[in-house]
């Protein structure tokens, strides 16, 4: 019997009419996004993952549901639904205001503005914040490339790597004419295009190359990466 629900499907929960009664009661699970974690070849349940980023506290995240109440998310659809994960290291980002920065910060908004940088370091304090190595230093000061920002004061490009290939996911690193080049860690100077580059490496990690960084090579992008690549950045 087939149920029209697959593993690795991404669901809506729009019903619980069909459920166990204790299911039923937790109407809070109505409008959640899922995962199909799995679906047996003969039933009408099906095991799921919610994706919500924070739960309520002693509320599951894995739920077995009547595929009854399920509606399949499609993939046109997926982009406008999938909630933003959280921003991390590797993450691209362009400073848009200053207004939560620190006060130091704010006192050269007016060569950091509309700068354009990745994510090195995120960190909680009172409130969330992110060390960011920008790509161009700030002319008035050259020796400072590293800023901590105010994550509401950034709009960051989420990057993800690509998931379609095998080996590792290849870093970044920097040509003679500032191009941003593919390396793997078998010849990290060397990039995939054959361009000698300087590897961008941060405490040992390297960031994901993207076609969309700022001045990527044409020729690593087209060998690692296609624009549907890295569809989960915003």
């Amino acid at each position: 019997m087939s149920c029209g629900v697959r593993a690795g499907d991404l669901v809506r929960i729009v019903s619980l009419a069909q459920n166990r009664y204790r299911v039923r009661r937790s109407t809070w699970l109505l409008g959640h996004l899922a995962r199909v974690l799995f679906v047996p070849a003969q039933g009408v349940w099906a095991e799921v993952e919610l994706l919500a980023q924070d739960l309520p506290y002693g509320r599951g995240r894995e739920w077995q549901l009547h595929v009854g109440g399920l509606q399949v998310v499609h993939a046109e659809d997926i982009d406008q639904v999938l909630p933003a994960r959280p921003p991390r290291v590797g993450d691209r980002v362009t400073v848009v205001r200053l207004f939560h920065s620190h006060a130091r910060t704010q006192a050269h908004e007016d060569v950091l503005l509309s700068r354009r940088g990745v994510i090195v370091i995120v960190w909680m304090l009172r409130s969330e914040y992110a060390l960011v190595e920008l790509d161009e230093p700030p002319p008035t000061l050259p020796d400072v490339r590293r800023w901590s920002f105010h994550i509401d004061d950034l709009h960051i490009q989420r990057i993800e790597p690509r998931r379609d290939v095998g080996g590792p996911v290849p870093g970044v690193g920097l040509g003679a004419d500032g191009a941003r080049h593919a390396i793997t860690p078998a010849n990290p100077k060397v990039a995939s295009c054959g361009a000698a580059v300087r590897p961008v490496v941060i405490d040992g990690w390297s960031p994901p190359f993207s076609p969309a960084l700022e001045r990527a090579c044409p020729d690593c992008a087209d060998k690692y990466c296609s624009p549907d690549t890295f569809a989960g950045s915003r």
